[in-house]
């Protein structure tokens, strides 16, 4: 893009704007260097991340950036073998703690199921670094000093300074409270010179404590004498910082060596970093100015609903509809000055250098904007008067440097095209100028004051009237456009407002001429009519938004009273069932008791309960199966035994048992139904791998169950209800052939047995045992396959 265009537009506050939003400067170097891009892929993969960022910024707060800091340069010196000093480390460790608290921040959102793929790749670039910061914070205090314990040797050195410095404190303070120094020193204080405790003395008793001068005052009265007795003892206290500072240098050096192992691995991180931060300062951009994500195209059409100026004070901006490139190519804006046409081209202007720049737009949802090639501007701000040749001939220069270089699909933006010279000549040539351009498919829009040019746009195709409302009541603009209806100058009404006489405004009408007039009067009903078309709109607008949302909330309430009716049914069906299992436990109770009087009446009677009770059961089951809504849009699952299945109708998990043809036989709780497969729905955690659950199953039941089952001495109640559990078991666990004991006696139990077996959904076949199997006190049982 043209620079002259970027300054015209203010591009630049946009992008200083952008800058300051960043958290490090390494983001704020991003936007500063950013630049409108050309090609749509980029500018849509770009804006899709400005819309990730703005979603996460709401739903998710910032991304934290603390501790980044700009360590390109000491990552380059590492890796080429030069020892990075403390303050440098100190730099790589808070850059490593910082990008280790934005993979946190990934990781927790990533927890509550959210997504943002296009962010997420640059997370997946930052790798894990935990080894090495905890390598430099072993050597790095929080306050940037290298640790005592940073290596033994150190810790040596710091232990023995520290007992020598002690020592030389020590004798310094003897001498600060001899008596017979008193005179001698001048201020009672121990003091350092060139890295050796020296003491204040008096110029004039210097001679009195023998020792070597290292210093005078700027007065000259004070001299600092090191006492003889310490000397030796500074010597090795310069010998131990000598090699505190060698030691230091080797861990610097090693650490240095360890963070050069990384130093590609952490530039990349770095760089991920530095575009999140970008991306992120685009969406707090974004948040500011209330923006939105434009749909974009190659082929020019814009299409801005509620298109806001961004850098217009939030009060004061009045949102304006733009379009063009439809069903015209130029649009002519006209109308009085303070009125917004400048306003409204620099607003166009400014959204789409914002959007091919990757940024979001204040603009309402369902915007639509070009990809461009080129934008032209030549706007002129100028409000001073100058000479009419000195202005003509700046807007004339642009203007021939734009026809040069703009290009089929280009935007151009005119301010007052053809203006600064005759009226006359200024009009022909803008209107040839707009020929020109619209002729070259170039989408354009103008400003003028032009009343020539307001026919022009009416004679000719796909060149339209735009202007900019102005109330004549209160002498003010409101800013608006009007795309159909071109603008009136609105002079004479404004100055009858403002108390011209009627006399002067009606002279003045005689000389602007009958045509100039009926131009102006149809221009008049033309906006009266467009209002009233505005007006309508608007309303219906209101009425339709209005409805919508009534029928949203009454969809709303359908919906949660649908739920509601459901989750009552289901209540009820999980309270009906806890009462049939209780009352099957007390009737097994009292059944038992009856036994235990009744004999083979007693017998009877059981059974005629539990069959009683299970025809009960079913039909309280049927009772309370809710509705599947989607059921009958849904396929039959297929499913094999043992597979975990959740019944949709009753709200509640099982197993297959098995299946005959659409109908399957689940364990749901102590219950087994037969029901649709359509009324079935996969669970999540066994669909992985049904067949290898199913044979875990298998393996796990074929390990405890054994072939004979043994019967005898129980009542024909309990012995059914456990060879129906021992079939199913049995089935499951893949065995083929069963033995039943239930004994002779008087027959009962053979008798309940069999009839159980008659009808039983695993039994292919059984029969009494023959000679060798137990006769007829046993029932030899062939499963299903």
């Amino acid at each position: 893009m043209e620079k002259h265009t970027l300054e015209k537009l203010e591009y630049g506050k946009i992008i200083k704007k952008l800058g300051e939003k960043a958290a490090t400067e390494l983001g704020a170097e991003k936007a500063r260097n950013l630049e409108p891009e050309t090609e749509i892929n980029i500018v849509s993969r770009e804006i899709k991340e400005s819309g990730q960022g703005l979603e996460l910024l709401i739903l998710n707060g910032p991304i934290p950036f603390g501790g980044i800091k700009d360590i390109r340069r000491p990552l380059k010196n590492a890796a080429k073998g030069q020892v990075l000093d403390l303050e440098e480390i100190v730099k790589v460790v808070q850059t490593l703690y910082g990008l280790k608290q934005i993979k946190k921040y990934f990781a927790d959102y990533a927890d509550e199921g959210w997504a943002f793929p296009g962010l997420e790749v640059y997370e997946g670039e930052i790798g894990e670094f935990s080894a090495l910061e905890k390598r430099i914070n072993g050597i790095v205090d929080k306050y940037g000093e290298i640790r005592d314990d940073a290596s033994p040797r150190l810790n040596s050195i710091r232990r023995e300074k520290k007992v020598l410095a002690q020592r030389i404190r020590e004798k310094m303070d003897s001498y600060l409270h001899n008596a017979k120094l008193e005179k001698v020193i001048q201020d009672p204080v121990i003091t350092i010179r060139g890295d050796r405790f020296v003491l204040p003395v008096r110029a004039d008793k210097k001679g009195s404590l023998p020792g070597i001068i290292h210093d005078r005052s700027s007065s000259g009265q004070t001299v600092f004498v090191e006492p003889q007795a310490v000397v030796e003892m500074n010597n090795k206290l310069g010998s131990l910082e000598r090699e505190e500072e060698t030691e230091i240098y080797r861990i610097l050096k090693e650490i240095t060596a360890e963070i050069a192992g990384k130093a590609s691995e952490i530039s990349c991180g770095l760089e991920a970093a530095a575009h999140l931060d970008f991306v992120m300062s685009k969406a707090h951009l974004a948040q500011e100015y209330n923006c939105s994500e434009p749909e974009l195209n190659s082929k020019g059409p814009i299409k801005l609903k509620s298109a806001r100026h961004p850098l217009l004070p939030g009060e004061e901006v009045v949102p304006i509809d733009v379009s063009l490139g439809e069903s015209f190519n130029t649009l002519v804006i006209t109308g009085p000055n303070t009125g917004g046409k400048t306003v409204t081209l620099k607003t166009v202007g400014l959204l789409c250098l914002m959007a091919q720049s990757g940024l979001l737009i204040p603009v309402d949802k369902g915007s639509e904007i070009g990809v461009f090639s080129g934008v032209f501007a030549d706007i002129g701000d100028e409000q001073s008067i100058e000479q009419s040749l000195s202005t003509f001939s700046s807007h004339l220069t642009q203007i021939v440097r734009l026809l040069k270089n703009a290009q089929r699909g280009d935007l151009v933006l005119l301010d007052e095209v053809g203006a600064g010279t005759d009226p006359e000549e200024g009009a022909a040539l803008a209107m040839a100028l707009l020929q020109h351009l619209h002729g070259k498919g170039i989408l354009t829009i103008a400003t003028t004051h032009y009343t020539e040019l307001k026919a022009f746009a009416y004679t000719h195709d796909g060149i339209e009237n735009a202007a900019v409302e102005f109330n004549v009541e209160t002498l003010s603009p409101t800013y608006r456009l009007m795309i159909g209806v071109p603008g009136r100058s609105n002079a004479l009404a404004i100055a009858a407002r403002l108390g011209l006489s009627e006399e002067i405004i009606t002279q003045a009408k005689t000389f602007i001429g009958e045509q100039r007039s009926n131009v102006e009067g149809m221009i008049s009903r033309i906006e009266k009519e467009e209002y009233a078309i505005l007006e309508r709109k608007e309303a219906l607008q209101i009425e339709k938004e209005k409805l919508e949302k009534e029928l949203a909330q009454i969809k709303r309430e359908r919906t949660e009273l649908a739920e509601k009716q459901d989750k009552m049914v289901r209540d009820f069906s999980q309270k009906a069932h806890e009462i049939i299992e209780e009352i099957k436990q007390e009737g097994s109770k009292l059944l038992k008791e009856i036994r235990k009087y009744s004999g083979p009446a007693g017998d009877r009677m059981a059974n005629e309960f539990n069959l009683a009770l299970k025809a009960q059961e079913e039909r309280i089951l049927e009772l309370t199966r809710v509705e599947d809504r989607t059921q009958k849009d849904r396929k039959p699952l297929e499913v094999k035994p043992g597979q975990k299945v959740k019944i949709a109708s009753l709200n509640q998990e099982g197993v297959v048992l098995s299946e005959k043809e659409n109908q399957v036989n689940v364990q749901a709780g102590v219950m087994k139904v037969w029901v649709d497969k359509k009324d079935l729905l996969p669970v999540t955690e066994e669909e992985v791998d049904v067949p290898r659950a199913s044979q875990r199953y298998k393996k796990s039941k074929a390990q405890t169950i054994r072939q004979t089952l043994d019967l005898r001495g129980m009542r024909w109640e309990e012995g059914r209800e456990e060879a129906d559990k021992y079939l199913d078991d049995a089935y499951l666990a893949g065995l083929k052939r069963l033995e039943i004991i239930h004994g002779k006696g008087t027959g009962a139990l053979r008798q309940g047995i069999h009839e159980l077996l008659e009808g039983h959904h695993h039994v292919a076949g059984y029969r009494l045992g023959g000679e060798g199997e137990g006769g007829d006190g046993v029932t030899i049982v062939e499963l299903k396959k």
